[in-house]
């Protein structure tokens, strides 16, 4: 689903992806900015995250506290590769 970044256009492609039968349960965001417009939308959807929904985004951004619950995953690429994730857990 596209998203120009700002939460009005997370919010619609959120409301998207929630109309497939079977809905999702995960996504992957841009970056934690996104996946925290998303969290919203769908706790707004009365959603609850980590439980009906997950969701993994990139950047490992100092958000701490953002959230509650935190988001699940965040995944940063290590240095000097192109290939190999780090998934870091916020709890």
């Amino acid at each position: 689903m596209y998203s120009d970044l700002s939460a009005e256009s997370t919010y619609r492609a959120m409301q998207q992806l929630l109309t497939l039968n079977p809905g999702p349960t995960a996504v992957i965001a841009f970056n934690d900015y996104v996946a925290l417009d998303a969290m919203r939308y769908a706790r707004k959807m009365n959603i609850k995250v980590n439980q009906d929904i997950s969701f993994v985004s990139f950047a490992n951004l100092p958000l701490h506290g953002e959230s509650s619950p935190c988001f699940c995953r965040t995944v940063s690429v290590l240095p000097g590769t192109n290939a190999l994730l780090k998934f870091y857990s916020t709890y």
